[in-house]
């Protein structure tokens, strides 16, 4: 799991991020109900980018489960049951792909925490956002943050590449801070 540093790192972060940013069209705007001013909740949907629990991306979005920051919610995305892309399939989409994209559509904006995996992005990301991508408008125009992780240099290239991949989907990659974060272990191979 991550240190303590790293979830702080990541905590303020993501707070600064996604509720610091003032032309953001995501701040919360005040509503009236019932003639009481209100705050509109802004859900997220977290997407981590690996399947094992015990990974530090599935850690970075339990931990921003916990954030707790008025009108901000932020909803765990279980991408572990989404079957591999075929476009050759028939065009009647799996019932895990249709409750995913329900899940994405109706968030605010999307957190991704993304592993670095070969300088990129992993194959189960990859095959997350290219679900998404078979109905547009799940992810067009939403707001999105990264917060990335790898062993050496935190994740900074994964960062590139999904912000690559958004502009093609139209999703609004909030550019500034940049949240990195190094892992303190390298993964070594199994014997085989």
């Amino acid at each position: 799991m991550l240190g303590l540093p790293a979830a702080k790192r990541a905590y303020g972060s993501f707070d600064q991020t996604v509720l610091g940013e003032s032309n953001s069209t995501l701040l919360a705007k005040p509503t009236t109900l019932s003639g009481r001013k209100t705050t509109k909740t802004i859900r997220v949907a977290g997407i981590p980018g690996s399947l094992s629990v015990k990974s530090d991306t599935q850690g970075l979005i339990r931990a921003a489960t916990q954030l707790r920051i008025d009108g901000l919610v932020v909803d765990p995305i279980d991408i572990t049951k989404l079957p591999m892309i075929n476009v050759d399939d028939d065009h009647v989409l799996p019932p895990e792909v249709v409750a995913f994209m329900k899940q994405v559509y109706v968030a605010d904006a999307i957190l991704f925490a993304a592993p670095e995996y070969n300088n990129s992005v992993t194959p189960i990301t990859k095959n997350a956002i290219d679900w998404l991508s078979m109905m547009p408008q799940t992810l067009a125009g939403k707001t999105a943050a990264i917060i990335s992780t790898e062993w050496d240099l935190g994740g900074a290239r994964v960062q590139y590449h999904l912000r690559q991949i958004g502009v093609r989907l139209d999703l609004h990659f909030i550019n500034k801070p940049e949240v990195p974060v190094s892992t303190s272990r390298r993964a070594t191979p199994s014997k085989v």
